[in-house]
């Protein structure tokens, strides 16, 4: 898993604030005199703010050439009396940069954290389902059939059968071990999205995307074949894998943590390749391309090698994609995605 670190370097990029702010806070500050204002603010830095202030006023006497500070706009947002303080810890942030690569300890947590507000009878049933198809045999691969001389009329048969014993659902709740050599057993998915299992996946992409990789895995053509891979969910704030981006919107550095992290080593090479894939991450484009932007930042641009390792990320979106900069972020088949 990544690791990263402060910046050497101060961010550079500018603050926002709209027109109507930027008039209530220069108001403000010509009502103070300098020295009070400072106190006032009670910032905790050793100038109290001064480089800061001097910013602002820079702004309020050359607007136009002053670029740490853009207005845009006309929402009010900020209260003035807060401003300072506010703009004073956006100039002193700094961003984050690769560091390096871990073995994951206990960075993905999640799974140990199941609850559930299912009646025990429930959960019961569900566990002994869930002990029925994790020891059901291992699926053979169409390859094998096929070497075996399993004629080809039947194979589909056998494999659709290993399939069913490897998925069962109760009381609406899918339990799924088809994919038990490349994640933890089972997948719960949550298709009505009552809630009432914690960390079950229900989000209608997140649910796509694995029935999508489900079909795909299957085909004896698939890219994977050539890979020892497995893969991973990524719950936001539990799990501790995530990429540093700058928020454009809130003005603000964030955790950008993707729906899933896949892990794959070269059988030949053995070269090694991290992919990070967001089935729902485009319903908000300008978020989605802040968060492209930080991966480049950190990562360079899609694919590119770092600490050893090739490191993707890709939105999995099946709709047309308006915004250029994000065609190379974004696919819409499993098949593109592990075209590597």
């Amino acid at each position: 898993m990544p690791k990263y670190k402060d910046s050497t370097a101060l961010q550079n990029k500018p603050y926002t604030i709209s027109k109507c702010d930027f008039k209530e806070l220069k108001s403000y500050i010509e009502s103070f005199d300098e020295d009070v204002l400072l106190l006032n603010e009670s910032i905790r830095a050793k100038d109290l703010g001064y480089k800061t202030l001097c910013k602002i006023k820079e702004k309020i006497t050359n607007e136009s050439e002053t670029k740490t500070i853009e207005i845009s706009g006309d929402m009010p947002i900020l209260k003035a009396e807060n401003v300072l303080k506010v703009l004073e810890s956006f100039f002193h942030t700094k961003s984050k940069e690769f560091d390096k690569f871990e073995e994951i300890k206990d960075e993905i947590c999640h799974f140990e954290k199941f609850s559930s507000t299912l009646d025990f009878s429930i959960v019961e049933e569900m566990n002994a389902k869930i002990k029925e198809i994790v020891e059901a045999k291992t699926m053979e691969e169409r390859e094998d059939l096929e070497s075996k001389g399993v004629p080809k009329e039947y194979i589909e048969t056998i494999l659709q059968a290993q399939q069913n014993e490897k998925r069962a659902e109760v009381y609406g709740y899918v339990l799924d071990s088809s994919l038990q050599e490349h994640y933890y057993n089972p997948l719960v998915i949550d298709e009505r999205q009552d809630g009432r299992i914690v960390y079950a996946i229900k989000e209608k992409s997140e649910v796509e995307f694995l029935r999508e990789l489900q079909k795909y895995v299957k085909d004896k053509d698939n890219a994977l074949k050539n890979y020892e891979w497995c893969f991973s969910k990524i719950v936001e704030n539990v799990d501790s894998i995530y990429i540093p981006y700058f928020d454009s919107q809130n003005q603000a550095y964030r955790k950008f943590y993707p729906d899933f992290i896949f892990w794959l080593r070269h059988k030949q090479s053995k070269e090694y390749k991290i992919i990070f894939i967001d089935p729902k991450g485009l319903t908000h484009e300008v978020n989605a391309r802040d968060k492209a932007q930080g991966f480049e930042s950190i990562f360079g641009k899609n694919g590119s090698s770092i600490g050893g390792n090739k490191t993707f990320l890709y939105y999995f979106n099946k709709q047309n994609i308006l915004d250029s900069s994000l065609k190379i972020y974004t696919q819409s088949t499993i098949a593109e995605i592990f075209y590597l």
